[in-house]
């Protein structure tokens, strides 16, 4: 119990035993007149009685503003450990998707290395004509390539298609076969990375339809 409340029941106690009412000082003003001292006495119980009445009216309002501080600090409390929870799974996730981009990163820096490996394997092993190593780069070639089923070769012929026209309108096509070749070479992750290229990069095309379809039967 608080030392307010302690002293509030003492005094109650003490004005209970020892005072007398308002009503009864005003009742026995009216019968007899009191003397000087009389007077003193009965003014100091009025005026006890109102600090008395004083004090209990602080003390109420000191334990309501008690109980809505516990309340206050009891919500900041469950706010604080709301958004600490928030931040958690924040972090949580964050973690994923920097694993899952240094994932890709990887990726791409492997397929990367397999294309220029198998560039350079192609431009050591030609030995065709001038007049064909010429023409190796265009999408004709490497359409031959393909049709041939000359997988690498084909992988070769059409990234050289797509260094040389960026903007051309078989790169779509060009982007979905060297997707296929490696497919058939069993190059799973690297076609997957191919078909998710053409399906980003050309969305509404017949090509982003077909790698859309390939992409789910490698799922």
């Amino acid at each position: 119990m608080s030392n307010r409340k302690l002293v509030t029941i003492a005094l109650s106690f003490f004005f209970t035993g020892c005072l007398v009412t308002r009503q009864e000082i005003r009742e026995s003003a009216k019968g007899e007149s009191l003397s000087a001292e009389q007077q003193r006495r009965a003014n100091a119980e009025v005026r006890l009685q109102e600090v008395d009445e004083q004090i209990r009216h602080m003390t109420g309002r000191i334990e309501t503003l008690e109980n809505n501080l516990n309340i206050t600090n009891k919500d900041k409390n469950e706010s604080t450990m709301s958004w600490r929870n928030e931040q958690s799974v924040i972090q949580e996730k964050l973690k994923i998707f920097e694993e899952a981009l240094s994932k890709l990163e990887e990726q791409s820096v492997m397929i990367a290395k397999k294309i220029e490996a198998l560039q350079v394997a192609q431009a050591t092993s030609s030995t065709k004509d001038s007049k064909s190593s010429s023409t190796k780069g265009s999408f004709d070639s490497a359409e031959s390539d393909f049709s041939k089923k000359k997988w690498k070769e084909a992988i070769v012929s059409f990234e050289k298609y797509r260094s040389s026209y960026p903007s051309g309108k078989h790169y779509g096509e060009a982007t979905y076969k060297i997707g296929a070749a490696f497919n058939e070479l069993g190059m799973r992750v690297e076609a997957k990375a191919f078909y998710s290229e053409v399906v980003e990069k050309f969305p509404k095309s017949d090509w982003a339809k077909k790698a859309k379809q390939r992409l789910k039967a490698l799922e």
